[in-house]
């Protein structure tokens, strides 16, 4: 396979994204910085002041959709 070439799973970057952002980054001789941490949280979680579900959050909310 091309060095410049990584193989991602959906599923296991939604389950650790900040871990696969890192490997990226790393794998492309890349900065990584902490704004890159802070934009992960901000679009795959709930925003905790307005308590609004994140449409990219990587948690599954079935109570919300299946009553």
């Amino acid at each position: 396979m091309h060095s410049r070439t990584i193989i991602l799973r959906y599923e296991d970057v939604a389950l650790d994204p900040k871990s696969y952002a890192k490997k990226i980054y790393e794998k492309f001789n890349l900065d990584y910085s902490e704004n890159i941490d802070n934009w992960i949280n901000k679009n795959t979680h709930i925003d905790q002041k307005s308590g609004k579900m994140n449409f990219y959050d990587t948690r599954r909310f079935e109570k919300l959709f299946f009553k």
